[in-house]
């Protein structure tokens, strides 16, 4: 398990774009704490143990939806595991994000089948 020094690490060595833009050590630290006890915070590792990605969410349970709210990635098929974990994890809701400063309801079913290839 990896600790919340080496997200915000991770986070502040690797953002690019809108990903966390603006944020502070500090302020990634308070967030990371209190998501990782919401189950909120996701990452992913590589083979070596080294931190390649990370999703920040929302997660509305009575609505069944899930917020994407920053996503950053490093490593390519990254943000395949992470659909992947997602559709068996939560399989029956939906996915919503901003995207290009706009608010964006993917159809989870198609987004899931083009991203994992199933046809």
């Amino acid at each position: 398990m990896n600790t919340i020094k080496e997200l915000v690490d991770f986070v502040m060595n690797h953002r690019k774009g809108k990903a966390f833009e603006d944020w502070t050590p500090i302020e990634l630290a308070t967030c990371f704490v209190e998501d990782v006890e919401q189950r909120e915070l996701f990452y992913s590792t590589d083979n070596n143990g080294l931190i390649n990605g990370i999703v920040h969410v929302h997660i509305n349970r009575n609505n069944k939806v899930i917020f994407v709210r920053n996503i950053l990635t490093t490593s390519r098929g990254v943000l395949k595991s992470f659909i992947k974990r997602f559709a068996e994890w939560y399989p029956t809701y939906k996915l919503e994000a901003r995207r290009h400063d706009r608010f964006v309801a993917y159809d989870t079913n198609r987004l899931t089948n083009k991203i994992l290839g199933a046809h």
